[in-house]
């Protein structure tokens, strides 16, 4: 692990799209103020906004209390590859649940249903 801006980080860095940027310039913040309202660096914010690296949950959250917008919001595509992995393994569990009909497999099921009815792809049936 390496330390970065005071804090650890565990996840390699990856690209991915992002509208932090848009929404800081529409409320005319700097970096260094929006970086100083989550209580990081100016370079790290950098690396959000540019989607070189993901927000930790404390981030995600500040960012959501800036801007009143949710972290699928302001991070679609980093959202979207959570879900798309979730749901992958949602329906290795269906898979494994099939044909049970006690009551906590059924509860497991009703989850796994429900979940499936939100997620916004069609391809992860459950």
């Amino acid at each position: 692990m390496q330390a970065t801006s005071g804090r650890e980080v565990t996840k390699p860095c990856m690209h991915f799209h992002t509208y932090v940027r848009r929404n800081r310039k529409h409320w005319s913040l700097s970096q260094d103020e929006l970086a100083r309202l989550l209580g990081i660096s100016q370079s790290a914010t950098s690396r959000i906004e540019s989607g070189d690296c993901a927000p930790n949950l404390n981030e995600a959250l500040r960012l959501q209390v800036i801007f009143s917008r949710s972290p699928r919001a302001l991070f679609p595509a980093m959202y979207d590859r959570v879900e798309e992995s979730v749901m992958a393994v949602a329906a290795e569990m269906d898979r494994e649940l099939e044909g049970k009909t006690d009551r906590v497999s059924v509860r497991k099921q009703q989850l796994l249903t429900a979940m499936s009815v939100r997620s916004k792809g069609s391809s992860h049936e459950v």
